[in-house]
């Protein structure tokens, strides 16, 4: 068994294909010519995306006093590079969602989001008071350090459904 997950995990050449959208965005953030305006308009194209960019401009990391209501506006607050993690992130996240059969499992996406958000908030916070630095990075990797269960979700599915049953029975954290 140890041997067929190594030659699984090395037979990987890449995740699943995002979609246009976030292709775009990622796109888009590296041309110094683009506006917020530009970004927001492909953002627009995706509800779900419009709405997670929004609520985290509101979150209470940034702290502002009046409530951001236009994606322009929660473009530049957040930022190219964090829109673009936002995009990437939660287009991941929304594979999740598996079915065998007449069984359905859930993998609860949203704690998933909230627990990945969270390590990163906390990972760019821990860079910024105790190494001194912007935290892009370590951002970046609190947001995606559970990344296995993608390659799970997409690779070993049988197994992958077998883990998500027996944790949700026995109420383990996963």
């Amino acid at each position: 068994m140890k041997q067929e997950l190594i030659d699984l995990l090395e037979s990987i050449e890449s995740l699943p294909t995002l979609p246009h959208v976030v292709s775009k965005i990622a796109d888009m953030v590296q041309d110094p010519r683009v506006s917020a305006y530009d970004v927001q308009r492909v953002i627009s194209q995706d509800q779900s995306l419009t709405a997670t960019t929004l609520k985290l401009a509101n979150s209470a990391y940034y702290g502002l006093t009046k409530r951001v209501k236009t994606v322009t506006q929660a473009v530049v607050i957040l930022g190219f590079a964090a829109v673009k993690n936002i995009a990437l992130t939660a287009t991941i996240f929304k594979m999740f969602f598996h079915s065998k059969g007449d069984q359905k499992v859930v993998f609860d996406r949203a704690k998933l989001w909230k627990h990945s958000i969270g390590t990163a908030v906390a990972a760019r916070v821990i860079a910024r008071q105790q190494l001194k630095k912007d935290g892009e990075e370590l951002f970046i990797a609190g947001l995606l350090h559970d990344v296995g269960k993608v390659v799970m979700s997409e690779y070993i599915q049988d197994d992958f459904l077998k883990v998500l049953i027996v944790a949700e029975r026995d109420s383990i954290l996963f």
